[in-house]
């Protein structure tokens, strides 16, 4: 027969042990909750510094390009191409090239007079624009844009009329410039008289190769 005496000490040892099973419970479960809460943690995307220096680099790399800007007189030559005859009027091709070093633009028509040399006085009247269409040409260095000059045969005119002049060649203004380039021409007869319209000019255009002839340089 168990004595008073063992069975308090069994009840003590009963009650020790679960005690040690629920701490062990409450061990096991702080530790679940603990690690889900760091899976979660670590399961969650992080925009890289990287991935944003990246993204703004690109997006800062655009650039618009430089517009290429007009051709001034310093950056041209003038000449005149091969003529050809009708109906009394001889064209030309009035060639304007680029002999810079950097490209440039040319748009709408140029400004001509005959006049009797490089720092003359004009014979006549400017030459009169013929409508068409206006175009911006690009000129690479070593190209040229045209625009066609008709010259009326003075000598068809009368004399009273006319007042024909022998000149010594052409003059011409770029579009959008005050310095003029200077074509020497002096098989070219003009009228003094400026109420006679002797000259037409059409819009440049990019001209065709094999075009040219002699050139002129800058006037003022």
């Amino acid at each position: 027969m168990t004595s008073w005496y063992g069975r308090s000490r069994l009840h003590a040892g009963i009650l020790v042990a679960v005690a040690g099973i629920g701490l062990a419970a409450c061990g096991q479960a702080t530790s679940s909750t603990h690690s889900t809460s760091s899976s979660r943690s670590s399961s969650t995307p992080k925009r890289s510094s990287s991935q944003t220096s990246s993204t703004r680099s690109s997006s800062g790399s655009s650039s618009t390009p430089a517009a290429v800007a007009p051709c001034d007189t310093a950056a041209l030559s003038a000449s005149l191409g091969q003529p050809s005859g009708a109906a009394g009027t001889t064209y030309y091709p009035l060639l304007l090239t680029n002999v810079s070093s950097r490209s440039c633009t040319l748009y709408g028509y140029p400004g001509v007079s005959l006049v009797v040399s490089a720092s003359g006085s004009q014979v006549g009247r400017s030459a009169s624009r013929v409508a068409g269409s206006e175009q911006t040409a690009t000129l690479e260095p070593g190209q040229s844009a045209q625009a066609i000059l008709g010259i009326e045969v003075a000598q068809n005119y009368p004399t009273s009329t006319c007042q024909p002049t022998k000149v010594g060649g052409v003059r011409v203004y770029p579009p959008d410039q005050t310095t003029a380039l200077y074509v020497s021409a002096p098989e070219l007869y003009g009228c003094a008289n400026r109420s006679v319209d002797l000259l037409t000019i059409e819009p440049l255009t990019r001209a065709q190769s094999g075009t040219g002839s002699g050139s002129g340089g800058a006037t003022s």
